[in-house]
């Protein structure tokens, strides 16, 4: 009897060391792949054709010949993209620049590649944890980033598919440059969320918020929030505004200013919309709006082709203002078309009427009436001081 407790006991204690074993071993092998993409974060990066490949190149309209040529490089791995490149440019039918780019693109294998000073694993909540120093890259998505502390997620039998990054957040894409306190990244809907703090900069414009959303699908951004210059509850964009028309003896570019609570850009729309006590600064017109929403549109150029403003829309410039509940500003046209309730005062005239179009010329104006609403206008004269023109301002 006492021996048959003693095998049962042991059968329990190997039972016990064989699930430890086992738990070691896959924790070793975790570690294992992810040191192997730690050293391919040195600069590895590895290309294979599949039929997943082709089939990607086909939708995009790669002509049958080249695909038929890459068919043979099936399942070949390529350490580098050197290796690649001279493949490819081997081919019985040699593939053209744009077309290189777009297989390159389709056969970059799909790699985390991380570094840290520590590192921990837990495979029953499939996460894994980075600690100090954080940097890494994932080629495929054109991500480089670096953090104090990175979990990655796997979820829905995905293998990693959620990135979480705290505590000093550095992030580029594309030709962005973004920085915050924390950020979410979710691979398969490529949406990416940032929190605290936010800077996101390009080649002309700096943005600051607490709050954005990027979808790198739709090529849309939304930011809300405060900046850290103005704790008003409000974005804040610098913009090196490309101007249409530049008065003489002036820079191309000038610094553009607009503070709001919330902005979306999109992208494939070349167009930004502003919402909520908003205030835009243009120095190069000398023109100061405030309105409750603005959009602006941009030529492909990213010249600034139109605004329009609308909700108690205010527009102040040396010598006048006026405002109206909607603005339009036709930068080609160089004029300001004024609706709805519209007045200008400046200089000892008052005017005021349904619609008033005004140029950028301070000198310059026109205004239109109905029947209803009859065009208006006051002007102060020398030798009758008591009859002075209404006035007021946007601040």
């Amino acid at each position: 009897m006492l021996y048959s407790h003693v095998l049962l006991w042991k059968k329990f204690i190997m039972s016990r060391t064989v699930q430890r074993i086992a738990f070691l071993c896959c924790i070793f092998w975790m570690m294992f792949q992810l040191l192997f993409s730690v050293h391919a974060a040195n600069g590895m990066e590895n290309y294979k054709i599949t039929e997943k490949t082709l089939e990607a190149l086909k939708q995009e309209s790669l002509p049958s010949p080249l695909l038929d040529a890459l068919h043979p490089l099936i399942n070949q791995l390529y350490t580098s993209k050197d290796s690649f490149l001279t493949t490819l440019n081997g081919l019985s039918v040699r593939p053209k620049t744009e077309q290189i780019d777009q297989i390159v693109k389709h056969a970059l294998l799909d790699n985390l590649m991380i570094r840290s000073d520590k590192f921990s694993g837990d495979l029953q909540a499939g996460e894994a944890v980075f600690s100090g120093n954080v940097k890494g890259q994932i080629p495929k998505d054109e991500i480089h980033f670096s953090a104090g502390k990175v979990r990655i997620i796997s979820e829905e039998g995905k293998r990693y598919n959620k990135i979480i990054a705290e505590n000093a957040v550095h992030i580029q894409q594309f030709q962005q440059d973004l920085k915050s306190d924390y950020a979410f990244y979710d691979r398969t809907s490529q949406q990416l969320k940032l929190e605290g703090n936010i800077v996101i900069k390009d080649e002309e414009s700096t943005l600051y918020g607490t709050t954005a959303y990027l979808d790198r699908i739709k090529q849309k951004t939304e930011i809300r929030g405060h900046s850290r210059a103005n704790q008003s509850g409000r974005i804040k964009l610098e913009y090196d505004l490309k101007e249409s028309v530049s008065p003489p003896d002036s820079p191309e570019q000038t610094r553009t200013t607009v503070k709001a609570q919330r902005a979306m850009f999109e992208k494939s729309k070349n167009q930004a919309t502003f919402e909520g006590n908003i205030e835009m600064t243009r120095p190069l017109r000398q023109i100061y709006l405030t309105a409750g929403k603005a959009i602006l549109n941009f030529a492909e150029s990213r010249e600034l082709v139109s605004i329009y403003a609308e909700q108690k829309v205010c527009i102040q410039q040396l010598g006048r203002v006026a405002r109206a509940d909607k603005a339009y500003f036709d930068e080609p046209q160089q004029t300001i078309r004024l609706e709805g309730n519209a007045e200008v005062s400046g200089e000892g005239r008052y005017l005021n009427g349904n619609e008033i179009t005004l140029f950028l010329d301070v000198e310059r104006g026109e205004a239109r009436g109905d029947s209803d609403t009859p065009i208006q206008m006051v002007i102060s004269l020398d030798d009758l001081p008591q009859q002075t023109a209404p006035s007021f301002t946007c601040k």
